[in-house]
């Protein structure tokens, strides 16, 4: 059985097994199921911390945050994380969910049922298997550059990545040449 640890589209969630990560639409997984949508808020009542959270029915409830721990612990730090709590009393466990490290190098890549897996070393030495993410598409376009893979067919994507940016480029540049143009034109 998986364990629920992240929302990481409109309607897929990232579901960890015993030894790999795999994303699931809402539907496939979740049928009968309530399952956390986010963590809205935390609060403090005597000596226990709460927190808000909405569930995919659209339902919001409190619940002790000792409980959610075990069931939801990266949510819970992606929260605490965002809200800048990480080294608030009852928070400090969160730290070891949160990957606070810069991506290094990739060192390798993987077929995961259809999603390209990419095996990265951080800067403080860590290594994790993920899927390609937006933030690390430069990184993984110049991997595939650099490893050939380009041609194939599950890397094709990289060029049209590619062409985006080269056509972003190309418009940047044009307004920049605009402005200077007109900077230009105004101080003469």
């Amino acid at each position: 059985m998986g364990e629920v640890i992240k929302k990481v589209g409109e309607n897929e969630y990232d579901v960890r097994f015993k030894n790999e990560t795999k994303t699931f639409h809402k539907d496939k997984l979740f049928e009968g199921h309530y399952v956390v949508e986010e963590i809205l808020d935390h609060r403090k009542i005597s000596n226990k911390t709460e927190v808000q959270i909405l569930w995919n029915s659209g339902m919001k409830t409190w619940n002790g945050l000792s409980e959610k721990r075990a069931e939801i612990p990266d949510l819970l730090a992606e929260y605490a994380c965002q809200k800048d709590i990480l080294n608030k009393y009852g928070w400090k466990w969160s730290k070891k969910h949160v990957q606070i490290s810069h991506l290094k190098n990739i060192l390798g890549h993987r077929d995961n049922d259809g999603i390209i897996d990419i095996h990265i070393i951080y800067d403080d030495g860590n290594t994790k298997w993920v899927p390609v993410e937006y933030e690390q598409w430069d990184e993984t376009f110049q991997y595939a550059v650099a490893n050939d893979l380009t041609d194939t067919e599950e890397w094709e994507w990289t060029w049209e990545y590619e062409q985006k940016n080269q056509n972003e480029w190309f418009s940047k540049s044009q307004i920049e040449l605009t402005n200077t143009q007109k900077g230009l034109i105004r101080n003469h």
